[in-house]
């Protein structure tokens, strides 16, 4: 148990120096299967490499916790616990690209009323029904940084999902994800 609080109180510490985000967005399947999604962004190790022209990139490995919430209208409601460790790079003019991969925890949450029957015979109502999986994921996204060229604290992004529900049924679901969002930076140190 030790080593599991360990673990994400040394990146706080570790990254204490480094620039830190939070992330708001939109996250979804499609537009029917809409959802929201939060995280905090806490870069392990960054660098910057400067071309023959002098045009400055910075480049990190980021370690971003999150937790993204969706409604499958009439079917169920879907929660998926998300770090991602991912490459992002930040060119001279703003321009963002980021790569990673998460292992997802994923828990649906039934709409509506589910009942089962007891050793009794009768039916009982079971509260907070659905399933839980493991749901990988791998993405990639493109963005701008708007305080590269000093026109406010905000970066703008856009993502795509792929994820994998292992299991779903009897085998597994490939899914496809959008999502949209922008991110603030909270401490900037040098």
């Amino acid at each position: 148990m030790r080593k599991i609080i360990f673990l994400p109180v040394a990146l706080l510490f570790f990254s204490s120096a480094r620039a830190q985000e939070v992330k708001l967005s939109y996250f979804g399947e499609t537009f029917t299967h809409y959802g929201v999604k939060g995280a905090y962004s806490l870069p392990l190790y960054s660098w910057d490499k400067t071309n023959r022209r002098e045009k400055a990139r910075n480049s990190a490995l980021v370690f971003s916790p999150g937790l993204a919430i969706y409604r499958h209208t009439g079917n169920h409601i879907g929660v998926i616990v998300m770090p991602e460790i991912s490459y992002k790079t930040v060119n001279y003019k703003g321009g963002l690209f980021e790569a990673g991969v998460s292992p997802g925890l994923f828990r649906s949450f039934y709409e509506g009323q589910t009942f089962e029957v007891s050793e009794e015979g009768t039916l009982e109502r079971k509260h907070l029904a659905g399933r839980t999986a493991f749901m990988p994921s791998l993405f990639v996204g493109f963005g701008k940084d708007l305080s590269v060229q000093k026109q406010t604290k905000l970066t703008w992004f856009c993502r795509f999902h792929v994820l994998k529900q292992v299991p779903y049924n009897k085998s597994s679901l490939t899914r496809i994800a959008f999502e949209a969002g922008i991110s603030k930076p909270l401490t900037v140190r040098k």
